[in-house]
């Protein structure tokens, strides 16, 4: 095993071919890029500019552009809008084409070093690198597609790096000011993502005084104050961007992610079926393990590393730390994970996590630390192997009709994580007759998303709960005219289990699923007599209020709330911005952010 490992490390130290395969690497991502089903281009002219992340990416990126500090024109942070903002001029459509390759690159470059930093070969980084963000087409597309989480991944990279450098070599003024600049870029680009950098921030500050006693006391000093000073320069000079649009306030992105909000306490059944099996609670879909087995081996890096890595177990505290901090987001789940792309959150994570379990082996075979290298073993088999079943047994589910809500009653409380409701006939071939917005939980006034979502697989509506509630009685609004006479629910109660993950073929793939989105928004509900509009994203009003309405309320519009809205928009009485900005001063979001998650 020894003399394996000797030989790969040897193969792997020749500069040439670490070189040959990272150019591979950035080929195969521009073609990935310009042979994407949802890149702009002429057989789809607006591509993914017409989702709603994206299209508030490049209305921000061609505002800044030109100088507009209109708060209408900014949705998300502004710092990844900036990278778009300088090629937005030359070329508008692919505006974040080249800040996304050189982002992918600097990631890439970072898992080098830190390989090396670590005591391996540095082409184990681009091994990481291929395995965990390349060969996998799903994983490459999360880098491909505009989303600010990819200059976060190269962020998180270096900073990473820069952590390590000053653990075993020491601070220098180049590394404080550095890693000030990144987490400033980090606060810029995704705010909420700086809390798992948290505890190596609070690691570099004990470095530091560690430094100061035992050191130079004016070299230590000075140091810190080049990244205290270079961390308050970049801090002021994105606040002043920030009030120069918003003023004093917060921005209507801000409060509305204040509200949707996160829940610490779903963790531990998220994890198991995101990365379990969720189909017997979602219906459908696929878990992170039975889709890329090459994560256990990941998991194997991050708990060795944790446990016994004293080196580097700072990288897998901030890797646990980001994933558990997309586990407790009320939005991120199995039922959008893969749909809507949300995998994006945590896709970094992957080639790190490969990264740290090179280094396991590694370390496990020189030091002969066998021991370790079992325990390690069998608690990632553990963490590798737990889903969610439902169990058997459950009291019987009470459905009746109540006006325009169906109440689903228990004989006493019970503990429950989701309904599986059948037999509600949907009128004029509906989506789904359970329409998102508010439920009585027990009496309790609850919202979609930020409680429960609903979704509809093979005919079967589920119900489903960030965790297990215990409730005894649940009512959900239902459309006007759908019958729910003679529906029939089961209450799905959790279990921990232990299964091997497995996979079965998925409802098709990229340009099948492609295809079937394009079928169904040619059958949803329009706004009469509105046009496309070429100046907007999405084009259609229709569209816009739908997507609206699920950003800032959670929920999809009501037959009454859609007509009103199509009205307002179709005829000019309010602007899209200015319709927002309605929706947000409503009665309804305001309790809803008073609530919180």
């Amino acid at each position: 095993m020894r003399l394996l490992l000797d030989r790969t490390q040897k193969y792997f130290a020749n500069t040439s071919a670490m070189s040959l395969f990272f150019c591979l690497a950035v080929l195969m991502y521009v073609l990935a890029y310009f042979s994407s089903v949802f890149a702009p281009g002429l057989s789809n002219p607006l591509g993914w500019w017409g989702w709603w992340d994206q299209s508030q990416y490049l209305r921000s990126a061609d505002a800044l552009a030109h100088g507009n500090l209109d708060p209408s024109e900014h949705w998300y942070p502004l710092g990844y809008s900036l990278l778009g903002a300088i090629f937005f001029r030359w070329v508008p459509l692919h505006a974040f084409f080249v800040p996304n390759l050189l982002c992918f690159l600097a990631f890439g470059l970072s898992l080098v070093h830190m390989a090396k930093a670590l005591g391996l070969a540095r082409a184990w980084g681009v091994v990481a690198l291929f395995a965990g963000a390349v060969l996998p087409s799903l994983m490459l597309e999360q880098y491909v597609i505009p989303w600010s989480t990819i200059p976060l991944a190269a962020a998180y990279g270096w900073i990473m790096l820069l952590y390590l450098l000053c653990m075993r070599d020491g601070f220098t003024r180049g590394r404080m000011v550095g890693l000030a600049l990144l987490f400033v870029a980090v606060i810029a680009v995704r705010p909420t993502d700086v809390f798992p950098l948290v505890p190596l921030a609070a690691h570099l500050a004990v470095g530091l005084v560690r430094a100061w006693q035992t050191g130079d006391k004016r070299a230590v000093l000075s140091v810190a104050a080049w990244g205290g000073l270079t961390a308050l320069g970049g801090l002021a000079a994105y606040a002043a961007l920030h009030v120069a649009i918003y003023g004093w306030s917060p921005s209507t992105y801000m409060e509305m992610a204040s509200a949707l909000g996160f829940d610490f306490r779903s963790i531990p059944y998220k994890y198991a079926l995101i990365f379990g099996d969720p189909r017997e609670f979602y219906g459908s879909g696929l878990g992170i393990f039975a889709r890329y087995p090459f994560a256990i081996l990941g998991l194997f890096g991050v708990v060795y590393v944790l446990l016994f890595g004293r080196q580097a177990r700072m990288l897998s505290i901030v890797v646990i730390a980001s994933v558990g901090l997309y586990l407790a987001f009320t939005d991120f789940h199995p039922g959008n994970m893969w749909r809507y792309k949300l995998i994006h959150y945590i896709a970094w994570t992957f080639p790190v996590a490969l990264l740290l379990a090179f280094f396991a082996v590694s370390d496990a075979v020189a030091r002969r630390r066998w021991t370790a290298a079992v325990v390690a073993l069998v608690v990632t088999a553990l963490l590798g192997t737990v889903s969610l079943r439902a169990r058997g047994e459950v009291p019987p589910v009470q459905v009746t009709v109540r006006g325009d809500r169906l109440s689903l009653q228990f004989a006493e409380p019970t503990s429950l994580l989701a309904y599986r409701i059948d037999g509600v006939r949907k009128e004029n071939g509906r989506a789904t007759p359970l329409l998102y917005g508010k439920a009585l939980a027990d009496g309790v006034t609850w919202s979609s998303v930020s409680d429960y979502r609903v979704s509809e697989v093979d005919g079967s509506t589920f119900v489903l709960f960030n965790r297990p509630q215990r409730l005894t009685r649940f009512d959900l609004p239902i459309e006007p005219g759908a019958d729910a006479t003679g529906a029939t629910a089961v209450a799905l109660v959790p279990r921990p289990t232990l299964m091997l993950p497995h996979r079965r073929p998925e409802d098709g793939d990229t340009v099948a699923r492609v295809q079937s989105l394009r079928e169904q928004q040619a059958t949803v509900e329009r706004c009469p007599g509105e046009a496309p509009r070429s100046d907007a994203q999405p084009a259609l009003d229709s569209d816009f209020l739908r997507s609206a309405y699920q950003t800032v309320l959670g929920r999809n519009p009501d037959p009454s709330g859609f007509e009103g809205g199509c009205q307002l928009l179709v005829s000019g009485t309010l602007t899209r911005p200015q319709l927002l900005r309605s929706m947000m001063d409503s009665e309804e979001f305001r309790a809803k952010a008073k609530r919180g998650p």
